[in-house]
């Protein structure tokens, strides 16, 4: 399957979107899930162990929730900024700094999958 056909059939802002989503993308968010589980369990022997969530060569959970987090934290600091034509105070914006921490891997995991989709709006982009 190509990129394109990827992107057609994954997007949520195309016009023709069907409403599945990538096996893929659920993948991605269950290492990331199982990831932050175990990152953030407060069992000391596991936290000094600290198991390896296996996901392939190319990918890695714990890259990604480091990407993730970062992206969270930068928007933190920039702020809420307008985006579209909805007008100035229609679009609620979640603080990651101010959420509780059973919040916090939701967040992570929603700008995991923003990241990827973005990641295909650029491919499909670069397609003449």
């Amino acid at each position: 399957m190509s990129r394109l056909a990827s992107f057609g059939l994954y997007s949520r802002s195309a016009k023709d979107q069907l409403p599945i989503s990538s096996i893929v993308d659920e993948f991605k968010a269950g290492k990331v899930r199982f990831h932050m589980i175990l990152r953030d369990l407060p069992d000391q022997v596991i936290r000094e162990v600290q198991p390896e969530v296996k996901s392939g060569p190319k990918w890695t959970a714990e890259r990604a929730v480091t990407e993730a987090e970062t992206s969270l934290r930068t928007k933190d600091i920039v702020g809420a900024v307008q985006s579209d034509r909805a007008g100035l105070g229609n679009k609620v914006h979640r603080w990651f700094s101010a959420q509780k921490p059973r919040g916090h891997p939701e967040m992570v995991i929603e700008e995991v999958r923003a990241i990827d989709k973005e990641g295909r709006t650029v491919t499909a982009a670069g397609f003449a």
